[in-house]
């Protein structure tokens, strides 16, 4: 009954609030709830974010509310890969690096959508805690996605973002959880309220 639903809803808030809770676990609970309360919006996100975004354009981007999976990227436009061992060893930290490629001519900048499943940035998370060194998020990109009517095996850059890009996807993603599952609260808690008004013939 809607009481149940209820209950559900605030343990799984709950548990979405805690910092340590895996933000995988939670989509699995919420993909649960929301089939039971036939709940399309918060479905499609849970799909989207254990599948990972396939979109066409910048459009589909902010008409699909995604904007929180942009990243911002620094992207090698040269024939080379910075060698992070070595990096560490010329640059103080991770801001002295990046300063670096705001500076030099064969790095451009990008927000970039980061489509990947959450497990997949979990797993990014965990080898980036356990990095002793320079834990910079180092991937490569297909050409059509910088270059117009390039084919996406033609050429591959790679790109640099800072190590806590991750750690800050993952909090949006668990944020956007937490907003969907106030609305469905509110909602199943309106229609309880709802379904106590009773009608009283006039004498």
């Amino acid at each position: 009954g809607r009481n149940e639903i209820i209950r559900r809803i605030t343990d799984i808030l709950a548990g979405a609030q805690n910092p340590t809770k895996p933000v995988s676990q939670i989509l699995v609970e919420c993909l649960s709830l929301a089939h039971d309360v036939d709940d399309a919006e918060l479905a499609d996100l849970c799909q989207g974010e254990f599948e990972g975004w396939c979109v066409g354009s910048e459009n589909e981007i902010q008409r699909k509310g995604l904007s929180y999976r942009l990243i911002d990227v620094y992207i090698c436009l040269g024939n080379f890969a910075i060698d992070l061992d070595v990096a560490q060893a010329r640059f103080r930290d991770e801001d002295a690096l990046f300063d670096y490629f705001r500076s030099d001519q064969d790095f451009k900048y990008q927000r970039f959508f980061l489509d990947m499943p959450v497990a997949s940035l979990e797993r990014r998370t965990a080898k980036t805690n356990s990095s002793k060194g320079f834990a910079v998020y180092r991937f490569q990109i297909n050409a059509n996605h910088l270059l117009k009517n390039a084919k996406p095996t033609d050429i591959k850059f790679v790109a640099y973002a800072k190590s806590d890009s991750v750690n800050r996807l993952l909090e949006s993603i668990r944020q956007r959880l937490i907003k969907c599952l106030i609305r469905s609260y509110r909602i199943t808690k309106d229609s309880r309220c709802l379904g106590n008004v009773r009608t009283v013939d006039e004498p």
